[in-house]
């Protein structure tokens, strides 16, 4: 069972680095995210962690504040499905799809 997820591990890695597409998760403790090697190259990161604050100044001005209060409400919603623009490494906009 454990060489099956080993594999499919492996194969989800493969197809997600084929589609150009990267995951990140909360860590409300620290107040950061923990993200993928593609989300690491995408923003150039120096480690696969990212503040809360500092990914949120990467996010385009005009959209800041409508995110930091749907974010706020979250403990109330059972999905939250967001898009919004952010800067990556080479200074230009990308689309990012937050569910």
């Amino acid at each position: 069972m454990k060489e099956q997820t080993n594999y499919d591990y492996e194969k989800y890695v493969q197809i997600a680095q084929m589609a150009k597409m990267g995951w990140w998760e909360s860590d409300l403790k620290n107040k950061e995210y923990i993200c993928s090697d593609f989300i690491v190259d995408l923003l150039g990161l120096e480690s696969n962690r990212i503040s809360f604050t500092e990914f949120h100044q990467r996010i385009r001005e005009d959209h800041r504040l409508r995110l930091k209060n749907e974010y706020m409400s979250l403990s109330y919603l059972e999905t939250y499905e967001q898009m919004f623009p952010i800067r990556a490494k080479d200074g230009g906009n990308m689309g990012v799809l937050q569910d």
